[in-house]
Formats: structure tokens, sequence, C-alpha cells
């Protein structure tokens, strides 16, 4: 830390949401096989739609000054405004990568399986195996 530095480090936390745009599912996206009791319903990938920050949930450390710095850091409320954009962006663009869209896929299967189950209960008494699969992303 310089002698002329002021320092301090804030940890964020957010709500990220995906969502699944269902409306565009047509008898195409459906496949049902009824002789090995199989449904494979193909649906979008998810997407970022929000990003949050939980100001609540902010944790500020305690500022770190050089030798000849004295004082907290104060920001001016355009800068902060600035800084929470800033963090947003960078977590919208974490949600992006690939490790935390597989879990927003996992999740979209175990909901649409909850959905799509009791439905398929009621046409057979057969134990059907639903799989949810995904577009190709460039599709």
């Amino acid at each position: 830390l310089g002698i002329f530095k002021k320092l301090q480090r804030i940890h964020y936390k957010g709500l990220g949401i995906y969502s699944v745009d269902l409306s565009s599912i047509d008898k195409p996206n459906i496949q049902i096989d009824s002789k090995v009791a199989i449904i494979v319903l193909t649906v979008p990938e998810p997407k970022v739609k929000t990003c949050t920050i939980i100001e609540d949930e902010t944790l500020y450390e305690d500022t770190e000054k050089g030798l000849l710095r004295f004082g907290e850091i104060t920001l001016t409320i355009e800068e902060q405004l600035l800084l929470t954009r800033e963090v947003t962006r960078r977590k919208k663009k974490r949600m992006e990568e690939p490790e935390l869209l597989l879990k927003a896929m996992e999740s979209t299967r175990v909901m649409l399986k909850a959905l799509i189950s009791p439905l398929a209960e009621e046409l057979t008494d057969k134990d059907i195996e639903i799989i949810i699969a995904f577009q190709d992303i460039s599709t």
C-alpha cells in the first residue's frame, strides 16, 4: 500500500434470476414415446434476467491507509451509483459463465419435471421418464 493511498474492500451479495422462455414451445419441442414411456421436452437455455445487489448484506472492511493518509473513504452519490452499476455488470457477467449456467439448467430441469410429472401420471399407469433437453444456444 503506497503512503498516499487508501483502500477499502467491499463485499457485495446479490440475487440473480434466470428465466426460460416457454412461450416458444410447440409440438416439435415435445416428443412422447409411449412404448418406452419417455417424454422429451426441448426448451431454450436459461438466460440471465436480473441481478440485484442486496444492500443490507453488503460488508465494508476497515479502510487501509497509507502512512500519510487519514480519514475514511467517502464517495459521492454519483460515484456510489457508478460503483453499484459496475458490480451489477460484473455479477451478470459471472452469471453467464458455464458453471453457473449449468446450475441454472439443472434447476430448470428439476422445476419442469415437477411441473410435467403430475400430468404424465394422469395419462398412464406406467412410470414415465421425463427428459428435459436444451436447444443449442446458436439456434
